[in-house]
């Protein structure tokens, strides 16, 4: 059976405890206009407490509760008084890529069906395979296309890529466990059976972000590849990595010596602690013992470094360390920082991050490079 879309409830919602009933739930914050909590009546400010009898009392809850079925029984408070609705099941909308079709698919991984999404303006075009950073966020943008992120990707697909990406477990329309707890070999086993599914043949070029990056040189042993584009990336040792991270941003905030000193030391002593980034303490573990110096020598495909001025998170050096490594390309961008985005200044994009302007000069370079090697 293919995989189906999530449930489009629309709502916001943030975990409370209902002082009256002794009960917890889940408080409508937001909602999104013509989505199923809207359209049936609820409100900001209701507080969802059960869907089908089974109480709600986190964000994971209400979505197992809304797995399956064409429609769900909701209790909720409003004002304090409890009361119930009916609510019918809508798919979540499909993503919009100017110019692209965008096409809903799965693959299998260890029983769990895990969504993989291609936007392309033709089968035959070749394939770039979109790897995010650590942080366990979906990768379907749908009523997310304005993010610097997605405008990137979504460019690939614009300039006549066929652009795949790939849902870890328990984000967006994917089965299995959450993706916070996962181990990194089982999200390496997410992407390769996600490249295994490809046609042989494929013409297959991979973009990695940040850890996305660190994975890249990884999938390369899988499939025979056109290229790599790695974006914010390094080759070390991932404590080293992390180390050297907390180190460097927080001299540029300019904490005093004691104070880098006792955060260095703590980290120290539980480099990988569980939640970390939002991942698990295996996936730290397993990422550390990876040996990306070598993985980037063995690479048999060119390569292209995307190296941003304003770029915080991974210092240049170990980027360009990267590129001597796979005998590749260096691009380098002022005002470019690690969120596709661009700022006047690092201390700009620390005190602003996330929030720059879509940087259109790196996907330029990529769009260029890509036909270029295609």
């Amino acid at each position: 059976m293919t995989l189906p879309r999530r449930p489009f409830l629309g709502a916001l919602v943030e975990p409370v405890d209902v002082v009256q009933t002794g009960e917890r739930g889940l408080e409508i914050t937001r909602l999104v206009e013509g989505a199923m909590a809207e359209l049936h009546g609820l409100a900001v400010g209701d507080v969802l407490v059960a869907v089908e009898g089974e109480p709600v009392e986190g964000p994971r809850a209400l979505v197992r509760a809304l797995s399956g079925g064409t429609s769900y029984r909701v209790d909720y408070l409003r004002r304090g008084r409890r009361r119930r609705v009916r609510v019918e099941r809508l798919p979540y909308p499909a993503e919009r890529v100017r110019g692209a079709r965008v096409r809903y698919g799965d693959v299998d991984v260890g029983g769990h069906r895990v969504r993989t999404i291609l936007a392309s303006q033709d089968e035959s075009a070749p394939i770039v395979m979109f790897l995010p950073g650590i942080r366990p966020e979906s990768v379907d943008w749908a009523l997310a296309e304005h993010l610097p992120v997605a405008r990137f990707a979504h460019g690939l697909a614009e300039a006549g890529f066929s652009l795949l990406r790939v849902d870890r477990f328990g984000l967006g329309d994917s089965e299995g466990p959450p993706c916070a707890t996962i181990d990194f070999e089982t999200e390496r086993a997410i992407y390769e059976a996600a490249l295994d599914a490809l046609p042989t043949g494929a013409e297959l070029f991979l973009f990695g972000h940040s850890v996305g990056g660190m994975l890249a040189p990884l999938l390369a042993r899988r499939r025979d590849l056109r290229g790599v584009i790695a974006y914010g990336t390094s080759p070390r040792r991932w404590g080293a990595c992390l180390r050297d991270g907390i180190d460097r941003q927080l001299r540029l905030r300019g904490v005093d010596e004691a104070e880098i000193d006792a955060q260095l030391e703590r980290f120290d002593a539980d480099p990988f602690e569980d939640g970390r980034y939002g991942r698990s303490r295996a996936f730290h573990t397993q990422l550390d013992r990876a040996r990306l110096d070598d993985a980037w020598r063995a690479l048999d495909a060119p390569a292209l470094f995307l190296v941003g001025e304003c770029d915080w998170v991974v210092d240049e050096a170990e980027q360009v360390e990267a590129a001597v490594l796979a005998r590749g390309e260096v691009a380098r961008f002022d005002g470019l920082d690690h969120a596709f985005t661009r700022h006047g200044s690092i201390a700009e994009s620390l005190e602003r991050y996330g929030q720059g302007a879509f940087d259109r000069r790196m996907l330029e370079t990529c769009v260029d490079w890509l036909i270029a090697r295609s």
